[in-house]
């Protein structure tokens, strides 16, 4: 599991965790992600279902999800677990 630091402006850092999967055979995606506060309290987890598509739209979508509850929860410092080393190595530049 890697980890990406996205933003620090404050002492407390929230984590999340994002994946997503694909089944090869009919190309059926979901992704899911979890959000955890400072205390390691679960506060957000959720998941939806994008239907056909690739393995690689599947992993940028459960990140970007990921992104857009942090954003609607107003979180201003995260820690984002993913699996997968190409979403990871573009966004960290």
């Amino acid at each position: 599991m890697c980890l990406l630091l996205l933003v620090q402006m404050s002492g407390a850092l929230y984590v999340g965790f994002a994946d997503g999967a694909c089944r090869n055979t009919r190309n059926l995606s979901s992704v899911a992600w979890v959000i955890y506060n400072p205390h390691g309290e679960l506060i957000d987890l959720q998941g939806v279902c994008l239907g056909c598509t690739t393995n690689n739209v599947t992993e940028y979508s459960a990140v970007i999800e990921l992104l857009v509850e942090v954003t609607n929860l107003g979180i201003r410092a995260l820690v984002v677990n993913l699996d997968s080393q190409r979403v990871i190595h573009q966004l960290n530049g």
